[in-house]
């Protein structure tokens, strides 16, 4: 198949040793700025999670000079792709047949392994991590080069992992401010849990958190949910950790600003 023209692109004059400095260069300082445009566009012009993270990954992509994008997203202990992007419907296509049926445990793959690290993982790093594990599903268009993670403190709330038709070389500039662009994401992502589905908070604290918020105290809450005051004080204890506040009045503030609860 053809390649479209971004990608090829992106690939012009590759391995040239005339051309291999100034390309590294201009990679340091253009696609830097072009990752945290990417982002910033992308979150400033937040309208719903589908157009969010189709414009996230399209200009990241294209900033980069990749060919497709995928967002995942944890779901218990498992991340699953919950947008894909490519730069051709063939490609986005083959993508979701091959990534939706998947879920990633922590250090599986590269999206996995970029999810345990915390960090920007290149594809090379996370075959080697894997010890003999499946790989990445192959793509008779796409590879899959590198995956970032979308972090709030040392949480991971997301991870975008970025393909290509081959190897494509960034700077250390660029991949560190993939880092920055995480920390972005992340704390956006954080406001948002309600709408994206991510919950740190077990059923049983969501409903005790829910009656907190309609003002009843623990005793109530116990007798409401027929178990013990001090089971209700355990799982308060829980939800303070989880959302790493102090008290009950904080826990109910941060749970209704990030959707959590009504």
């Amino acid at each position: 198949m053809q390649e479209p023209p971004l990608a090829r692109h992106s690939h012009d004059n590759a391995g040239d040793p005339q051309t291999e400095g100034l390309a590294e260069e201009t990679d340091g300082g253009e696609r830097a700025t072009a990752i945290l445009l990417a982002v910033s566009r992308a979150l400033i012009s937040w309208d719903s999670f589908d157009s969010v993270s189709e414009r996230l990954l399209r200009d990241l992509a294209g900033a980069l000079g990749f060919t497709a994008g995928v967002l995942w997203l944890p779901t218990g202990e498992a991340l699953l792709a919950r947008a894909v992007w490519g730069v051709t419907d063939e490609i986005r296509l083959e993508l979701e047949r091959a990534l939706q049926p998947l879920r990633l445990a922590p250090g599986v793959r590269l999206p996995g392994s970029a999810w345990a690290r915390g960090e920007p993982t290149h594809g090379a790093v996370a075959d080697g991590a894997e010890s003999g594990a499946r790989r990445e599903p192959r793509m008779n268009v796409v590879r899959p080069f590198l995956a970032f993670p979308a972090c709030a403190g040392e949480e991971v709330l997301g991870v975008v992992e970025l393909y290509a038709y081959s190897h494509t070389k960034l700077s250390p500039r660029a991949q560190g401010v993939l880092g920055t662009a995480g920390q972005l994401l992340g704390a956006v992502f954080a406001r948002r849990r309600g709408e994206l589905g991510l919950c740190p908070l077990t059923a049983r604290e969501l409903e005790v958190l829910g009656l907190a918020a309609d003002g009843l105290t623990g005793r109530r809450i116990a007798d409401r949910l027929e178990i013990s005051p001090a089971t209700v004080k355990t799982h308060f204890e829980h939800i303070f950790r989880k959302l790493d506040v102090g008290d009950r009045t904080a826990a109910v503030a941060q749970a209704i600003r990030g959707g959590l609860i009504a």
